[in-house]
């Protein structure tokens, strides 16, 4: 299974995981979106969402790999939302 992570489409229903520095932003700009599935930030901001330290590149590494690319996985959730079930190691979606 391939995976492409992209940049921007901040306003697709598509997950998301925003990266949110201190130093450019005080707050996220993806918080109040329900697919919004991680948040990767140096500041003290918590969100209803994993978060990882600009540092924690395995972790996180981890985590996408444990919620879309694990074949022992029943229901795969592309948005905290929507499942989409997975199949024969594909995703079908609903």
């Amino acid at each position: 299974m391939d995976l492409v992570i992209n940049e921007g489409f901040k306003k697709d229903r598509k997950p998301k995981i925003e990266i949110l520095r201190g130093d450019r932003n005080s707050k996220p700009l993806c918080g109040d979106d329900d697919s919004l599935i991680a948040l990767v930030t140096d500041t003290d901001t918590s969100l209803d969402v994993p978060t990882f330290g600009l540092e924690d590149i395995e972790a996180l590494a981890t985590m996408i790999e444990e919620r879309y690319l694990s074949t022992e996985t029943e229901n795969l959730h592309l948005t905290r939302n929507d499942p989409v079930q997975l199949a024969v190691g594909r995703l079908i979606q609903e």
